[in-house]
């Protein structure tokens, strides 16, 4: 097997850039656009007394979560959560907070870490696809992408 690079002339037309970010859906306000969270995944997570955990979201005074993974430090959820927004949130932060929840317990619950992300950068990017450290945590991570979809 040989490796052979593309020369910048002969690069086929049909590649599609990795950093495109589609369009807002049809009806979107103009000026407004539709906020896209996808949170991936999370390492090294560790809770007092158990690990089960999952994200919750909260944005605006919205609360969404992702499905709780068991007996994980190191998650991986590939969800996805949509905001349809009449403006660009350029003086809104999301707060992710990872929670682990023990059925056994009577559903005891415990933070695992959380992260405060201005949202500022995504309107100028369009997008972005990060790791956080996770405040009051060890060594936990999490890795969100936000992308800014206009009409």
């Amino acid at each position: 097997m040989t490796y052979k690079p593309f020369k910048e002339d002969e690069m086929p037309d049909n590649v599609e850039d990795s950093n495109d970010v589609q369009k807002a859906p049809e009806g979107t306000p103009a000026g407004g656009g539709l906020l896209v969270i996808i949170v991936h995944e999370a390492e090294d997570v560790e809770g007092k007394y158990h690990t089960n955990p999952y994200a919750r979201l909260l944005f605006r005074g919205e609360e969404r979560k992702t499905k709780y993974v068991k007996k994980n430090r190191d998650p991986r959820w590939d969800e996805e959560f949509q905001f349809p927004l009449d403006e660009p949130p350029t003086n809104d932060k999301l707060h992710v907070e990872v929670v682990s929840v023990s059925s056994r317990m009577g559903l005891l619950q415990e933070v695992l870490g959380y992260v405060d992300i201005k949202l500022a950068d995504v309107v100028t990017n369009r997008r972005i696809n990060e790791k956080y450290h996770l405040i009051d945590s060890k060594n936990g991570k999490i890795q969100i992408e936000l992308q800014w979809r206009t009409s």
